[in-house]
């Protein structure tokens, strides 16, 4: 179950990141990235932007940049973004947004 502290740890983890991290090997969006290439009905990347075509939701569109980091969970992607973590199921690709507070 993801808790308020899950969210408030997968945001502080990344939200330290310098602006010349790199965006991909220090952001751990390597994985992220092969994922959305092997499972387009998931998540899609087009090269610039990650799409999730289940959700109903206004991210349902998210720039590469924009992206804090991703962790690969057992069941789900979580995608952290400036304002809280996106959490994507793995197998039916359901949205969740957890805004940290």
């Amino acid at each position: 179950m993801i808790t308020s502290d899950t969210t408030r740890n997968l945001h502080s983890k990344f939200s330290t990141l310098t602006a010349e991290a790199d965006l991909v090997a220090d952001r751990n969006l390597q994985d992220l990235l092969m994922f959305a290439i092997d499972n387009p009905a998931i998540i899609d990347f087009d090269g610039d932007h990650l799409t999730f075509p289940q959700a109903d939701a206004p991210l349902h569109r998210i720039a590469i940049e924009r992206i804090l980091g991703a962790e690969n969970l057992p069941t789900l992607w979580a995608i952290i973004i400036p304002a809280g973590v996106i959490f994507v199921d793995k197998r039916t690709g359901h949205t969740a947004i957890s805004f940290v507070d």
